[in-house]
This record gives C-alpha cells, structure tokens and sequence, in this order.
C-alpha cells in the first residue's frame, strides 16, 4: 500500500481531570495548555496530511485519465476480469527480442491517449457485467467482446489481443449454445493466426471449423469460412508459383485444397477461378491435357455469363485451350477457339486482342495453305493493331502487323510471278539483257 493510501487511525483526545470541570480557571488553563502541547501539534498535523492525501487522490482518481487510474476504477467499482484484461492489454512485457511483445508494446503506446483508454474501459465493463447471472441472455456479453476482437483486430492490427477476445467469445457461445456465435468466434480467431503468420494453424482452426459448420447447417459461416480459407490456400499456393516443377507441384496441391473447399461451398465463381489457374500450371509444366481439362471447367462455368466481365473470362478460356491444342499440333481445335476468341474480341472492342489472334489465325491456314483465308486474318491483324484506341495503341505491335501483311501479300502472289516467268520463255531472255544492261 502507497503512502497515499495510508489509512490514519484518529489520535485520542487526553483525559481532562476530574477537577478542572469545576473550577473555570482551572478548565481555562487546561483548554490554553491543550492548544499549545505536542499532542495538539500532532494532531493537526495529521488532519493536514489528510487532507492533502484526499486532494492528490481526488486528482489522481478524478481529474487525470491514465491506464494506472482507469484501472484501480475498473477495480473498485468491481469488475475484476475486466480489470486483469485491462492491465494486461495496456502494460505489456516489453522484450525486445519478443516480435509479438514489440507489436504489443507499440499499440500500448496509442492506447495511452485518453479517449482510447476511456472506450477500452467502457467496452470491457459492459462486456462483463453482460456476462452476470442475473442476466439469462448471454448474447449482449458475446456480442460485447465480438466489439473488444474486432477493434483490436481492425484498428489496432493487435492479433493476440484479437485473439484472446474471439477465443472467449467461443467460450461463452459453447456454454450457452449459440452454435452460429461459436462459429463467427472460430473464424475470427483462425484468421488471427493467419495474420499472425501461422498459417498452417490458421489452416487447421478453419478446417474443422468448416466441417463443424457444415456439420450444424450453418449456411452462412459456411459461407464466411469456406471464403478465408480459399484466400489462404490461394496465397500459400501463390507462393510456390514462380519456383521449379516440384515448387509448382506444390503449388497445385494448395490450389486443389483450394477447389475442394470452394465446391463444398458452391462458389462457382471462386471454383472458376481456381481451375484456370492449375490450367495454367499444368501449362506451364508442359501437362498440356490436364490443362486442358482444367481450361474447359473454367470455359464451362463461364460460359452462361452474358456480362462483360463473364465474356472476357471466356476469351480467356479459348485463348489457353488453343495455346494447348497448339503443342499438341491439333491444329483444327486451335482454330475453333481462336476463331470464338476474335468473336468476343469483336464485340467487346477489344483492337489489341483481336490483332493477337487474327495473327495466329493466319498462321494456321497459310499451313493449310488456305492463302485467301490467311490474307484476310492477316488484314485484320494489321487493322485491329492500328484502330486500336490512342490509350492502348501499340506503336511497336501496328508496325509489326504492316510488315507482316506485306510479306503475306508478297507470298500469295509469288507462285503468281514465278508461273508467269516459267511461261515466257519469249520474253525471259530479253528481259535478262535488259537488266544486264541496266546494271552496267
């Protein structure tokens, strides 16, 4: 106990003897030797120390807002667990070789502002006296400590605090059946380990968190989990992408955990996604039939979407099952999706994209020497190039495209010229001479 909360046990008044309250002289001298001796002395010196303690602890307590203050009110007025979680959230263990404690430390220090500190005491009491007996409704309490992990969660990005507020909120949920609450709790808490960076702990608390949720039919949770959990798979997975064959095995692996749990789910979208994602992968580690596969789930889903987005989606599918098809010289299924590749491109006004595969398209049928054909995709190569909107034209790309159209002018036409010269065998020779002389 401080010096300022000394309690001062009152000093006794000395007995006055029996004949000064006959005599009035005797009572006067009495009264004047009182005031004047060490005990009177004392005494006032005490009321004076008192006094002056109550002034301090009525500016310590009443006029100054600091964590020591705010947390001998949260004491006194009763509410104990809300006391410790203040203390605890406010006073830290300052270690600087603890990441964890640094962090902590350092939302200590804005929680040192005044109006900070005044909500973190007001959230926790009303949290806590929520979660009394009297009151057979527990879900102002759970919903009271949802507020507390939320903002320690958003605005303080204070992950262990969050934490420990989501895991008493699944407590008092499973104490009182709130199956729905119980799994929000569970959410929030597995996404704190995630940003925490313990990702494979993140992993399991949502894994059977789901199957819980499904298990109960709690479609929504289901919903909100199945949603975190393919982002986490989705950034682990994005981590082995750019490595060698076994990294993107790897890769895969997370991707198909990915797909599992948005089929569960019934997010198509999502589902989508993922497929052309492994298409991709699969691409890239030349498994060009199990892209493939892929590609066409990803055409499949998006194939109803009349949108602009959902056409877009579909350029992108046709675009990688002819880059497939192309490996594996199947040539005819290449051009089926180029060709569906510039429909979209056409009525989306997409210059650039519609150039790219006219470009291939001509390749194709001058190989099956269909030169009328080629020419034409080859004109339409150079004019998606260059009506292409000023933002997005390709200077580069335009003047590709024109030579590449010369050249394919020039071809169509040398057979032409060659059979000519064959045929003029009249005029070969003189036109040689010519050029002889020409030349001199």
């Amino acid at each position: 106990m401080t010096s300022k909360e000394k309690k001062y046990a009152p000093i006794k008044m000395p007995a006055k003897k029996a004949g000064a309250q006959g005599n009035s002289k005797g009572g006067d001298e009495y009264e004047q030797n009182y005031r004047d001796s060490p005990t009177k002395k004392n005494q006032k010196g005490v009321k004076m120390q008192q006094e002056q303690m109550t002034n301090e602890d009525d500016i310590q307590f009443r006029g100054k807002v600091n964590k020591q203050t705010l947390a001998m009110d949260i004491l006194r007025e009763g509410y104990v667990q809300s006391y410790i979680d203040f203390f605890y959230i406010t006073q830290p263990d300052f270690n600087e070789g603890d990441k964890d404690n640094m962090e902590r430390y350092s939302v200590s220090m804005v929680l040192e502002k005044e109006d900070k500190l005044l909500n973190l005491k007001r959230d926790l009491i009303n949290a806590e006296e929520a979660t009394r007996y009297l009151f057979t409704d527990k879900t102002p309490a759970i919903e009271g400590y949802f507020k507390l992990a939320e903002t320690f969660f958003e605005e303080y990005q204070d992950y262990k605090i969050a934490a420990f507020f989501y895991k008493r909120c699944i407590s008092i949920a499973k104490d009182c059946e709130e199956k729905q609450l119980e799994g929000r709790g569970k959410l929030g808490y597995g996404k704190c380990f995630d940003r925490q960076g313990k990702t494979d702990d993140a992993i399991e608390i949502l894994q059977k968190s789901l199957e819980e949720a499904e298990e109960n039919q709690l479609e929504s949770i289901v919903e909100l989990i199945s949603r975190e959990l393919i982002t986490i798979y989705k950034k682990v997975a994005q981590g082995f992408e750019k490595g060698d064959n076994e990294s993107i095995n790897e890769a895969l692996f997370f991707y198909e955990k990915c797909l599992e749990v948005a089929k569960k789910a019934d997010r198509e979208e999502d589902e989508g996604d993922i497929c052309h994602k492994m298409g991709q992968l699969y691409f890239k580690n030349q498994n060009y039939n199990r892209s493939i596969e892929y590609q066409r789930k990803y055409l499949e889903i998006n194939l109803p979407i009349n949108s602009e987005e959902g056409k877009q989606r579909q350029m992108e599918a046709h675009a990688s099952l002819a880059k497939c098809y192309l490996k594996l010289n199947m040539n005819d299924e290449a051009q089926n999706h180029l060709e569906r590749y510039i429909e979209h491109a056409e009525k989306l006004h997409l210059n650039n994209a519609q150039s790219d595969a006219a470009l291939h398209l001509a390749t194709l049928y001058a190989q099956k020497g269909n030169i009328p054909k080629s020419l034409d995709y080859y004109k339409q190569h150079f004019d998606g190039a260059r009506t292409e909107k000023a933002d997005k034209k390709d200077r580069k790309l335009v003047d590709r495209a024109r030579v590449t159209l010369g050249i394919a002018k020039a071809n169509a036409n040398i057979d032409k010229y060659i059979e000519l010269v064959k045929n003029s065998d009249k005029d070969i020779y003189k036109l040689l001479e010519w050029k002889a002389k020409k030349d001199k």
